[in-house]
């Protein structure tokens, strides 16, 4: 569990995005740096305080304060990799973020789950043809990350794919997002044993770093 979480926040980390773990009660045991920020709140402040203290979330329609309601709804399995909702984040200087979000039950060796983790990244501000196709893909890049922190490989695979697609679309073949989801997908590749796979993967990752390299990236 402990080494999912760490790779989760670093994976997650790379393209913006908050992870929080709580445990069975709701209360926090982890936040990484970017839910330190989004937040407001330190890990060493947070641990132990209730989820719904730390991680403030409004309804969007209603404005109303959600309190840990959104936990408490979760099955004790984990959601379709991919469901993602979308919220207002009250900020630790009171101002509202819209975010996407994620919520993993974990399970424990009974019937009642061990905790949850959740995932969540910003909003993309405008224009408003840039904001829906690079949510859709951080979004496809957030269920791969989850996916993969889940051992389910192959739609982890699957919705790295559809993110590098978008990515190079949008932003290029030698952009840094497009970096960091290469790197991914080559060490899932080489948690899965396809080594020559991850190689074909590393040495376009490495010629794509030359190129940021010569553009001053």
């Amino acid at each position: 569990m402990k080494e999912s979480v760490e790779w989760l926040s670093t994976t997650l980390s790379s393209l913006g995005g908050g992870v929080i773990v709580t445990d069975e009660n709701g209360l926090v045991k982890y936040l990484n740096s970017v839910a330190e920020e989004m937040t407001g709140w330190r890990l060493d402040e947070a641990a132990g305080k209730s989820v719904a203290e730390v991680y403030v979330l409004k309804d969007r329609d209603t404005g109303e304060i959600l309190g840990d309601r959104f936990l408490q709804s979760s099955s004790a399995e984990a959601p379709a990799a991919g469901s993602a909702e979308t919220f207002s984040l009250v900020a630790g200087d009171d101002s509202e973020i819209e975010i996407q979000q994620t919520v993993i039950p974990v399970p424990a060796a009974s019937t009642r789950r061990a905790g949850s983790i959740i995932a969540f990244q910003e909003g993309i501000g405008e224009p408003r043809e840039e904001k829906d196709w690079f949510r859709h893909a951080a979004n496809l890049y957030l269920s791969a990350a989850l996916c993969c922190a889940d051992g389910d490989y192959p739609q982890a695979e699957s919705f790295y794919r559809r993110a590098l697609h978008l990515f190079e679309k949008g932003l290029g073949g030698d952009h840094p997002k497009v970096l960091t989801v290469l790197g991914d997908m080559a060490d899932l590749y080489r948690r899965t044993g396809r080594i020559g796979e991850a190689e074909k993967l590393e040495a376009r990752a490495a010629r794509i770093r030359s190129n940021l390299l010569l553009e001053g990236f």
